[in-house]
């Protein structure tokens, strides 16, 4: 798989992503999340980043997304557990080679995922490693899904799970075909704006067998999430492998959930049993989450964010407590964690010092 997905990129290296700009020294390759994501979605990171000179944001295309874009993902039935397995192992290929392309060019290269792309770093450290990378920022995965929530993704046909506002809760909701079906029934949907109605609507009318694509489509990401999260990545990596990494999840995240004690530990190292605040340094940030109605003042509120740096070679965990699925008190720490790993060293300059002396569609 992988030496057949790195002939691939060799030969056309731009099918297999899309970048900010130009590529330039660094690079930030970027494994977003979804599933299906087919447009770029720079606003996973802060706008401000957009056109930065410290470095180019790539984003690997993962193979669902080809396929969905040569119209070669089935439409009149979901994909099978072979099809996901084949389609998930290219994804993770696709990320490493990508790594290894630009880092054989002379570019220092950093992978930030997110989402989805979480749960497929974590596989990409199970079959290869991140020998590419000079850091890794893993944002909102998760290594030991609860079983709840596998299950319900390998059913495709029924409820869906997710979790509670804590963000440990496991709540049902209706399935994939409920939704879809409600969203056609949205007053105007054909003659709006809404993005939704490119799943419904053909020149501006209500299309029955357009939905029921979409249907089909929404259930193959959910048979791709099913193939991986029922891995328990705690029990099939070795922890002391994460030296390079920095993992940020938030406490209140409905997507993925709150990562559990288990989980931290194996990331830290620390053996203790880790509650919200012991083991790790606490400060406070201002977030704002909104405006003020009525006078459209900012409305600024004050949240707690943990750090836990990995002992022995471990991971180090950055933790909002307050935090969603979008990491908002987090943000300002991942943006100033992506930015000096690029002012780090490389591993190549490391080297020769040595010899010379980061009710909803189930999306991840």
């Amino acid at each position: 798989m992988l030496s057949d997905v790195q002939a691939k990129v060799a030969q056309n290296r731009r099918a297999f992503y899309v970048a900010d700009k130009t590529p330039t020294k660094n690079i930030l390759l970027m494994a977003t999340g979804g599933p299906l994501t087919v447009i770029p979605e720079w606003h996973s990171l802060d706008e401000s980043f957009k056109g930065s000179p410290n470095y180019t944001r790539v984003i690997a295309k993962q193979e669902q997304v080809i396929r969905h874009e040569k119209n070669l993902l089935p439409t009149d039935r979901y994909v099978s557990a072979e099809e996901t397995q084949e389609i998930n192992l290219y994804s993770v290929a696709i990320i490493y080679a990508l790594g290894e392309y630009f880092q054989s060019k002379g570019h220092n290269v950093n992978l930030y995922t997110n989402s989805w792309g979480s749960i497929l770093v974590a596989e990409m450290y199970r079959l290869y490693s991140d020998d590419p990378f000079n850091k890794v920022l893993i944002t909102v995965g998760r290594l030991d899904m609860p079983q709840e929530i596998v299950e319900s993704r390998g059913r495709v046909t029924g409820p869906i799970t997710n979790f509670g506002e804590d963000g440990v809760t496991i709540v049902s909701g209706p399935s994939i075909e409920q939704i879809s079906n409600e969203e056609a029934k949205t007053p105007g949907l054909c003659s709006g704006t809404d993005s939704i109605k490119e799943s419904h609507c053909t020149d501006g009318k209500l299309d029955p067998e357009k939905t029921k694509k979409a249907i089909f489509i929404l259930q193959s990401m959910m048979h791709l999430q099913h193939d991986l999260t029922q891995k328990r990545y705690t029990e099939l990596l070795d922890s002391q492998k994460f030296g390079k990494v920095i993992y940020y999840f938030g406490g209140k995240d409905q997507n993925t959930g709150k990562l559990s004690p288990k989980e931290i530990r194996f990331l830290t190292g620390v053996t203790a049993t880790i509650s919200e605040a012991a083991g790790f340094t606490k400060k406070s940030v201002q977030v704002e989450t909104g405006t003020e109605v009525n006078t459209g003042t900012p409305v600024i509120v004050s949240r707690d964010v943990y750090t836990m740096i990995g002992r022995n070679g471990h991971a180090t965990v950055k933790y909002g407590a307050q935090d969603s699925h979008s990491m908002e008190s987090l943000l300002p720490d991942l943006q100033s964690d992506i930015l000096a790993s690029f002012a780090a060293p490389t591993v190549e300059a490391k080297a020769e010092k040595d010899v010379s002396k980061h009710h909803q569609r189930p999306a991840w």
